[in-house]
This record gives C-alpha cells, structure tokens and sequence, in this order.
C-alpha cells in the first residue's frame, strides 16, 4: 500500500497516524507507558525509607533466608538417611546372598546337624527331585537323652 502511495505522490503521514492510534489504543500501549513514570517516580521514594524500615526489611529477608536454608537442610539430611538405609538393606541382601549355604563365598561343607527333606514340588511323572533344608527338624524331633538310654539298654 506505501509502495502505491509513493508512486502516486500522495503523503503517508495520516494513514500512519491511524494506524499507531489503533495498534496503541489495541495493545494498551498508552498504560504502558504511563506506569514507567509511576515506576520512576515509586522508586524515588524508596530513598525516602528510614533506617528503621530498611532494617526491618533487611531482618525479614534474612528470616526467610534462615527459614529456607534450615527447610533444605533438613531435606538434605532426610534424603542421606534414606539413602544409608536403602544402601544398609541392600548390602545386607547382597552379603547373604554371598555367604549362604552354596553361595559363592559361603562354607565349602554343610554342618553335620543339617536335616534335608524332599521339596513338596512335584515334576514330571508325580517325582519331586529337589531336596531342600529342614528348618523344622528340631523342633518336630526334639532331642531326649532318657529315651535313648532306655533303648540302648533293652
């Protein structure tokens, strides 16, 4: 539209004109510009503030500081303990593993007082082929020295 208006010898000054008075009345460019004043004018009266108030302010902010790094803080310290404690299980897990019976650094022989009993799973053709530790044993069977003496002599 310039490019025609130029060719022709006509002004652009009004077209323009009108067109900044929408885009500004749109937009809101006119308040825009008003509280930049509003700012520069607010910000010379905080010259204005007595020590008191600067102080008071000052004291505030260091609250807030105080309170923000205690709550991190406090945060920190939780997050290390769940993390000892999920480290602790862990390694108690891993040493077990590691240490029992046919683990990897576990005992090369079974103590003679183990009992061992057939597993109650059943395989192919109804057979159970694992056998597995009888944690049991001595509390069904309990030990009683008077009963074998009395066999021993018959």
């Amino acid at each position: 539209h310039e490019k025609k208006c130029i060719s022709r010898g006509e002004s652009l000054v009004p077209t323009t004109q009108s067109k900044l008075s929408r885009v500004s009345s749109g937009f809101g460019l006119s308040k825009l510009t008003g509280s930049r004043r509003n700012r520069k004018e607010s910000g010379l009266n905080k010259h204005n503030l007595s020590t008191q108030e600067i102080s008071q302010w000052m004291f505030t902010h260091i609250a807030v500081v105080r309170d923000l790094v205690d709550m991190q803080y406090k945060e920190y310290q939780e997050r290390q303990q769940n993390a000892l404690k999920y480290v602790t299980e862990e390694w108690s897990q891993i040493e077990y593993e590691l240490l029992r019976e046919r683990g990897l650094w576990g005992p090369p022989i079974g103590s003679h007082l183990d009992k061992w009993m057939l597993e109650m799973t059943e395989g192919p053709c109804r057979m159970r082929k694992k056998m597995v530790r009888n944690d049991m044993f001595y509390i069904q069977y309990p030990y009683m020295p008077d009963a074998e003496h009395e066999t021993n002599m018959l």
